[in-house]
């Protein structure tokens, strides 16, 4: 043994598990010069001179359940510390040594890697690390033993600090931790976030958005992470996730939140045991990649998620134009009565906007629509008493819109209200994009009295509870539309998630025959998918994505028509389930 450990590059030495544990043999390691990784288990030492100060090359070092031991500190005058300086990577689990990471020792650090606690310090031990440890890429404090200081202000301690570039983060099991105090600009390279078992968290929510750079994200109500390792940004493999029982108890889990917008770079989602939540916001990038059957939790309903694309939802129109208005933060009204029209902000909007952003505000009423001659694209979010975002004044105002983008209009009834105008209007003519998201009481969205949308190229539409069409017939109509159906000569794309009253998308026949790509999702009852035109030998048939019980379900007007199952390219089946398929706790596989 004393020829071999001088030339020895690692060490693992766990002694037998003991109420007493054994205390470190004097002397052992210290010809070990060229020691490189040391794992001790189940040993007691001295914390103030510790055995493997004579090891000035170590590059790991592992403490499992290693307890103080004072009785050989005289036995070891060593007490330079400047071996930290080599060290990348230092775990303790189970091993109360406080001292290890204090400024003065930290400060040795310089090379410092990944940092690994467990059972041991809470979340808080972060708020030592501004400033230190400058090469720090993991840091995992989870399944903490101590409960946090509450005389600590949680809301003002950031865990990424400006100078490091941490990459992963794990807090599991830190079920104290009430705000997550982290921003896009404090962890600008982080990739991989662990929340696993932190029931104490209301939202997941931080004011300038999680940093884009995030590729993984993980919440699972149930408890604290086991499946993760320290070289990968990917979720686990089926084989080696926790099976929970249905009677497992998540009611103290309070999150009601998460807002991943920002992430445009998310690859890997696994939301999980959350009974309280109501809003997982999302804002991702198409190129997400496609995952493989990570399990998600969305309120009661549990489903995997095969495809990320299905929580993409398009980026809304960022580019004023020469006139823009930008609303946000008060209490307005815009009233549609004939005084409203003619006086104040509505005049201003009507007859000078030509790009809307109204965000954050307490809007009454509606604008009208008759008198947006100028207006070309019209952003609306986060405006909880805004119950029509355009009245039904005849005029035609709508001819050169070309985008618009609503999201979280929580009262909202209909982006468009019905009413009486002239058949050889032409309104919404330059329309191109349609793009609605989180509107629960949406009943409808546009109602129709013209023959055609001429430009309409994509409709996306998620979130919508109450929605049942897209689009219905106006208080007045040509009738031939009943018959003929309504042309959507350039719509190309259809994007509809968890729309679950949905029936149709158009009241009447919907005639689409350049459409390319439909993609649909939890929207149980819907009955029919536009008429296409048979396609030449050589071209390609519109794709489909839905659930194979809604594919199973559709009605059909059959060949003659235009309108068959053969017309459209075989579908893709996703692997989404019905809320009341399952109860709440099962887990799918």
């Amino acid at each position: 043994m004393k020829a071999i450990l001088p030339r020895a590059s690692s060490l693992f030495v766990a002694l037998e598990k003991s109420d007493n544990p054994q205390g470190f043999p004097s002397g052992f390691l210290k010809h070990c010069s060229n020691l490189g990784v040391l794992i001790l288990s189940h040993c007691a030492f001295s914390f103030v001179s510790p055995p493997f100060l004579w090891c000035l090359r170590l590059r790991f070092l592992g403490l499992d359940h290693c307890t103080y031991d004072n009785t050989s500190e005289g036995e070891n005058n060593n007490t330079n510390w400047t071996w930290l300086q080599n060290l990348w990577v230092l775990g303790l689990r189970y091993t109360e040594w406080d001292d290890i990471l204090s400024e003065e020792k930290m400060d040795n650090m310089d090379n410092l890697r990944e940092l690994n606690i467990e059972g041991f310090m809470c979340w808080q031990l972060a708020t030592r690390l501004h400033g230190k440890l400058p090469y720090l890429r993991s840091l995992r404090i989870i399944k903490p033993m101590h409960k946090a200081d509450t005389s600590i202000d949680s809301s003002s301690s950031l865990f990424v600090d400006k100078t490091t570039e941490l990459e992963i983060l794990d807090l599991s099991g830190n079920r104290d931790m009430i705000n997550l105090s982290i921003s896009s600009s404090m962890a600008r390279s982080l990739q991989t976030l662990i929340l696993d078992g932190c029931d104490g968290l209301e939202n997941v929510v931080v004011h300038d958005g999680l940093p884009s750079s995030l590729r993984s994200f993980s919440f699972d109500g149930y408890g604290s992470a086991t499946r993760w390792t320290s070289s990968s940004f990917k979720l686990p493999p089926e084989s080696s996730e926790q099976r929970h029982t249905s009677d497992a108890d998540t009611s103290a889990v309070k999150t009601s939140k998460i807002s991943l917008q920002g992430c445009t770079q998310l690859e890997n989602l696994f939301v999980s045991g959350l009974p309280n939540l109501e809003e997982l916001d999302e804002m991702l990038e198409p190129s997400i990649q496609q995952h493989h059957g990570e399990v998600i939790m969305y309120g009661d309903a549990f489903f995997k998620m095969d495809d990320g694309r299905m929580l993409f939802f398009p980026q809304p129109p960022t580019h004023p134009l020469d006139r823009h208005i930008e609303i946000s933060e008060g209490s307005c009204g815009l009233e549609s009565d004939e005084l409203a029209r003619n006086a104040g902000l509505s005049l201003m909007i009507s007859g000078f906007a030509q790009s809307l952003h109204v965000h954050d505000a307490s809007i009454s009423g509606s604008m009208s629509a008759g008198d947006m001659y100028l207006l070309k694209w019209c952003r609306m979010e986060r405006c909880p008493n805004l119950d029509t975002v355009f009245s039904a004044e005849p005029g035609g105002g709508e001819k050169l819109l070309q985008t618009i983008w609503v999201s979280h209009l929580l009262m909202a009834r209909c982006i468009l209200s019905k009413g009486s105008r002239s058949w050889s209007s032409y309104s919404f003519e330059s329309l191109q994009h349609l793009h609605l998201r989180s509107c629960p009481r949406l009943r409808f969205v546009l109602p129709v009295w013209v023959r055609s949308f001429p430009s309409l190229e994509t409709l996306h539409i998620i979130h919508c509870g109450d929605l049942t069409h897209v689009f219905v017939l106006d208080n007045k109509y040509p009738t031939e539309i009943v018959f003929q159906g309504l042309l959507f000569p350039k719509l190309t794309t259809i994007h509809l998630h968890d729309l679950p009253k949905l029936q149709q998308i158009c009241e009447v026949k919907m005639l689409a025959p350049t459409l390319e790509t439909i993609r649909i999702r939890g929207c149980f009852g819907l009955r029919r998918l536009p008429t296409v035109a048979a396609r030449e030998p050589g071209v390609k048939k519109p794709t489909v994505e839905v659930e194979k019980d809604v594919w199973d379900s559709l009605e059909w007007d059959g060949l003659a028509a235009d309108h068959h199952p053969d017309l459209f390219e075989p579908p893709v089946h996703s692997r989404y389930y019905r809320r009341s398929r399952h109860l709440r706790g099962t887990m799918l596989r």
